[in-house]
């Protein structure tokens, strides 16, 4: 190895060092002192790179003197412990300046949390003088940093006995936790607040110097307290004057019942809390039925309702209707219930009394022999009673009210639509007469009481009516009316038949005396003889006449009813038309 060769390596490793010490500059924050470092060493580099120089191109020769040789491996491992020096104190540099970087990060973080915390962060020293705080404590006590700083912590206090207290907690025992405070802002507000500090003292010395501490504004939960407070007695009250029943139950143990629910179970007021519902059941049974009915669904996020008995103190027992709901509806499977209690027993008693009274109409309405109905305005039958199917010849109701009514007018639809409009008009119809169709067509005559059911715009929707068949009346009035006809043909056939008479006496006289009168031997007296015995006929007939007519006296006597017969034959044959046919049969023992 050469001397030339060492200078040239000794060199190279100055300018490595000076470039080593360069990059230490940013870690070390010490510009100044590195760039001097670099620039000496530097300089020793070009030092021997003038050597190196002046042995290469000087000397003109390649053997370097002995003194040489010693000055290179001086250089040499001078450069080599330069190199070694600074890339040894190089990691130390660097783990400095980490841990700087982490102790800055670190500082900046719980700086950043200290700053942005909602909560007042404050350091006080042993005097009570406000050393640092975070920008929470302006926004409690509305001063602007410079009259926080260094003032005491005693002009933010209401009360000085509250300061006191908290000074010798914090002396006697090192810390306080959660400690009610009232402080005053710059506007004169006095803050509900929450402290809890810590007192920092020094190895082996028993006085604080710091204090640090949180304070945490509550005066917004203290007036929500308040309020909720307020709404506690206002709905205790409620709950109290309630006429229904309530209570609080957990696992079905009573845990707050109203003042109403003791007076409905004639208990003292508080003897109930802490004890199981069973006690107001009569029989176990009960109690496990409504539990399982109760909790099944209030279970299922549904309010529960359910009707049993209940016992009172004295023992009496009355019908109550429970209804339940979940005190946590998000998660209904707790055990927390509130429920609603409600004494039905008059309710009971009207119902039963309600369904008496409704099974007596209803068998009232089936009884009726009158037809009952209610129909709409386009011709369905809602209901109907048994009596109207049969006037109107139906086998049953359902049969009834399947059918269309239009085909129960003798005009149809026709005939329908001037019935409603007659309702429509009077709203009320009584004791109308009118002729319907029965099943099977023939007319049946009714008279029915109608009245109109009519909506909110005052339209006809449905009518409601009740009728009676006339029908049998209707034949009487018809046959009074045919026998009033017959009275007066029979009053006629009676003045007839005394005129006629009257003709027939002078006819018989006259015959009479003709016959008196003319010989015996006379050709005429045979139509002299036939006069007379048609003038009898006529008087025969006018006496049947007078008899039909009710003006003669009937004299009973025996007759030969044959010849009775035979007489009508031949008055029926001149009455009757040529169209019918007169068999007469005679009967021998008559």
């Amino acid at each position: 190895m050469s001397a030339t060769f060492l200078l040239a390596f000794s060199v190279f490793i100055q300018i490595a060092a000076a470039i080593a010490a360069l990059k230490l500059i940013p870690v070390t924050g010490r510009r100044k002192a590195w760039m001097l470092i670099s620039a000496a060493i530097f300089l020793m580099a070009v030092r021997r790179g003038i050597s190196l120089h002046d042995i290469l191109f000087q000397s003109g020769a390649l053997t370097v003197p002995a003194t040489e040789w010693g000055n290179a491996w001086i250089a040499l491992i001078t450069s080599s412990l330069m190199l070694i020096g600074i890339t040894g104190i190089a990691p130390l540099f660097y783990s400095i300046r980490s841990a700087t970087d982490a102790l800055k990060e670190s500082e900046e973080k719980y700086r950043r949390l200290f700053e942005e915390s909602d909560d007042m962060i404050f350091i006080a020293d042993a005097d009570g003088s406000v050393l640092d705080v975070n920008r929470a404590a302006f926004n409690l006590l509305g001063y602007s940093a410079s009259e926080i700083l260094h003032s005491s912590v005693d002009r933010f206090f209401a009360s000085r006995a509250e300061r006191r207290r908290v000074r010798e907690e914090l002396d006697r025992q090192g810390y306080v936790r959660n400690a009610e405070i009232t402080l005053i802002s710059r506007q004169g507000r006095h803050k509900q607040c929450l402290v809890s500090a810590t007192a920092i003292r020094e190895e082996g010395e028993g006085t604080p110097r710091l204090y640090q501490g949180i304070v945490r504004d509550i005066t917004d939960r203290k007036r929500m307290e308040m309020q909720l407070r307020e709404q506690n007695k206002i709905l205790d009250a409620i709950l109290s004057a309630s006429p229904i029943g309530i209570c609080l139950v957990y696992n079905r143990t009573f845990k707050w019942i109203n003042r109403t629910m003791y007076d409905m179970l004639g208990y003292e007021h508080g003897t109930l809390d802490g004890e199981n519902a069973c006690l107001l059941y009569p029989h176990m049974e009960e109690y496990e039925h409504v539990g399982r009915e109760l909790y099944r669904a209030t279970d299922a996020s549904e309010g529960g309702r359910v009707t049993t008995q209940w016992q009172r103190k004295d023992g009496t027992t009355f019908e109550c209707l429970l209804q339940a709901s979940s005190l946590d509806p998000t998660c209904p499977s707790e055990e927390g219930k509130i429920v609603a209690v409600v004494d039905i027993t008059e309710l009971k008693r009207t119902e039963r009394a309600l369904r008496a009274s409704e099974e007596r109409y209803r068998r009232f309405f089936e009884e009726d022999i009158t037809g009952d109905y209610i129909s709409t305005v386009d011709g369905r039958l809602l209901t109907c009673n048994p009596a109207l199917a049969h006037i109107l010849g139906f086998d049953s109701v359902e049969e009834l009210t399947r059918h269309d009514l239009t085909t129960l007018y003798p005009g149809g639809a026709e005939g329908r639509r001037e019935f409603w409009d007659l309702v429509r008009s009077q709203g009320k119809i009584e004791y109308h007469q009118r002729q319907l169709l029965r099943k099977d067509g023939q007319p049946v005559y009714v008279v029915e009481n109608v009245i109109g059911i009519f909506d909110e715009n005052g339209d006809l929707v449905a009518t409601k009516g009740y009728m009676f068949d006339n029908t049998p009346l209707k034949k009487l009035e018809e046959q009074f009316l045919h026998s009033q006809k017959m009275e007066a043909i029979g009053r006629l056939t009676g003045g007839i038949a005394h005129d006629f008479n009257n003709i027939l006496t002078a006819i018989t006289a006259y015959a009479d005396s003709l016959e008196m009168k003319l010989p015996a031997d006379s050709p005429f007296q045979r139509h002299a003889g036939e006069i007379r015995k048609a003038a009898d006929k006529a008087a025969a007939l006018t006496r049947q006449l007078l008899t039909f007519s009710r003006k003669q006296i009937v004299q009973p006597k025996e007759l030969n009813l044959n010849i009775v017969v035979r007489d009508m034959e031949k008055m029926l044959r001149r009455l009757i038309g040529e169209d019918i046919e007169l068999h007469t049969v005679m009967c021998p023992f008559l």
